[in-house]
């Protein structure tokens, strides 16, 4: 009866190492992927089709929450003009808008080169026509969160279409989207784990039962 116990209780031990083995695998992680630059993001085409600048992320996982910068910049002109744009993300089926286009009262409300945004769920102010130039993060137009649950793998495009005075010069410098993500376990990492265990399972068996 001794043995026996063990022997369950041993059991017991390696499914719970097991599973352990797996949420240690499988748990939330952060994640930041930067994408390409992109000069003439205000070119003149039509309206609503826009520019594309695309990023594909090699990582496979569940997204629990996603965020995004970018950082733009007008090198020919004192000014940049993001207050002419539309900013959708997309990925796969999913198209979030960023921000949407606002010309006329807000042209140039702040006077700046380059804007540095971050669009972020959790973020405190909204975008309006007396921030729409200082660098910050800000509530998107349409929630991130229609992204959680979705496996982060694949292509994300960031759209720019301008819908008011086009050819200005706006560049693009760099942008990223981060967050976290639920990776997808390696099922040959957790196949080993488990042999391993059952290997030192058999063993103690086989000593506790000689012969």
């Amino acid at each position: 009866m001794g043995g026996l116990s063990g022997s369950v209780h041993f059991d017991g031990m390696i499914a719970g190492a097991l599973m352990l083995g797996v949420a240690s695998v499988a748990g939330a992680v952060p994640f930041d992927i930067a994408g390409p630059a992109a000069t003439g993001i205000d070119a003149a085409v039509a309206v609503n089709i826009g520019i594309d600048v695309t990023l594909t992320s090699q990582a496979a996982g569940v997204i629990t929450d996603l965020n995004i910068q970018l950082l733009v910049e007008n090198q020919s002109n004192p000014l940049i003009h993001p207050e002419h744009w539309n900013v959708i993300l997309i990925h796969g089926a999913t198209a979030v808008a960023l921000k949407p286009a606002a010309p006329g009262a807000a042209n140039h409300l702040v006077q700046r080169k380059t804007w540095d945004a971050t669009f972020d769920d959790e973020a405190v102010a909204s975008l309006n026509p007396a921030t729409s130039f200082l660098d910050g993060a800000y509530i998107p137009m349409q929630a991130l969160s229609a992204f959680d649950g979705q496996d982060l793998l694949g292509d994300w495009t960031l759209n720019f279409a301008d819908v008011f005075t086009s050819d200005q010069g706006d560049e693009l410098l760099s942008w990223r989207i981060f967050g976290e993500f639920t990776p997808v376990p390696e099922p040959t990492a957790i196949s080993l784990f488990g042999l391993g265990l059952l290997g030192l399972g058999v063993a103690r068996r086989r000593k506790t039962h000689p012969g």
